[in-house]
């Protein structure tokens, strides 16, 4: 009788999952990257020179905003397993006086998808006087109309340490997708870290769950009768 129930169990929990991953399909069109210094936006292609893995965009180089120099190693992908995950890692120098912040984004371009939200997430290290703040945003692609799903506060110590929950769910069938990091750094200081937008379970993924474990505990109670 164990191995029945056991057996059933694994059947529920495994259904109920793969259907509650197939309730809002992505499709992943283009990564993209951009560095924005003051006014001045660099992308992959117009300012960047980057380059593109199956599911990761990699950038290494040096701007100058005009006063100082700022090295740039930015490694970013889409995180599994999840459709909708993007993680990005940076780490970045300056090299005499800067005048501005500095804004970088990594984003998944042409998705599809419903009730959907997000766990942001930065981490990282920084030095006296710098600041960082992550934001994650949506930009619906047929009217260009931008919308911040959640922003963090401003972290000015260190280690970095900061998240925030998207609210609420996010629906739209061509979207795309963008974690931003912005960092203010004093001159001749670095700054590293880690930023992720990790998908929560969504509304259906939850009731599927307990709809799973509703039927199992029947099932439990018929065979104990048995």
């Amino acid at each position: 009788m164990k191995r029945v129930v056991f057996s059933t169990l694994a059947v529920v929990v495994v259904l109920g999952f793969a259907f509650a991953m197939s309730a809002s399909p992505a499709m992943a069109d283009t990564l993209d990257l951009s560095i924005t210094l003051g006014s001045t936006t660099y992308m992959c292609g117009s300012g960047l020179s980057c380059t593109f893995g199956a599911n990761s965009v990699v950038y290494s180089g040096s701007l100058s905003d005009g006063a100082g120099t700022i090295n740039f190693t930015v490694d970013s992908g889409i995180k599994g397993p999840g459709p909708y995950d993007l993680d990005l890692t940076y780490a970045v120098s300056t090299s005499g006086a800067i005048t501005g912040p500095v804004v970088i984004a990594f984003s998944d371009d042409t998705l599809s998808g419903s009730n959907l939200s997000w766990n942001a997430q930065v981490g990282g290290t920084q030095g006296s006087g710098d600041t960082t703040q992550m934001t994650a945003v949506a930009v619906d692609v047929n009217t260009m109309t931008y919308q911040e799903l959640c922003q963090t506060g401003i972290v000015s110590t260190s280690p970095v340490s900061a998240a925030c929950l998207t609210s609420p769910a996010y629906s739209n069938t061509n979207f795309d997708l963008a974690d931003e990091v912005s960092l203010s750094i004093a001159n001749n200081q670095s700054v590293s870290g880690d930023a992720g937008l990790a998908q929560t379970p969504e509304p259906g993924t939850l009731v599927m769950f307990g709809s799973g474990l509703l039927g199992l505990a029947a099932i439990v109670r018929r065979k104990l009768k048995v």
